[in-house]
């Protein structure tokens, strides 16, 4: 798997995360009670170069649409 990974970076000259996604990321780590993750999180984000792009209002309400309809993509699915 971590070959796929390198591969997807390597791909692209640019590396973009939404700024909720970067969220979603921090919370995950903490969550698991790894001290050091986050900041090694931060510092991978750092050296692939990426760029923490906005969300805004727009965006939420299509992605919340999107989660009504086919859930959270880890098998369920919102009626």
């Amino acid at each position: 798997m971590i070959e796929r990974i390198i591969a997807a970076l390597e791909a692209h000259a640019v590396c973009r995360i939404s700024a909720v996604s970067l969220l979603e990321a921090h919370i995950a780590v903490r969550a698991r009670e790894h001290h050091t993750m986050p900041s090694k999180l931060q510092r991978f984000l750092e050296e692939i170069g990426a760029i923490v792009m906005p969300f805004d209002e727009q965006q939420a309400r299509l992605a919340n649409e999107a989660s009504r309809r086919y859930g959270k993509g880890q098998g369920t699915r919102h009626s």
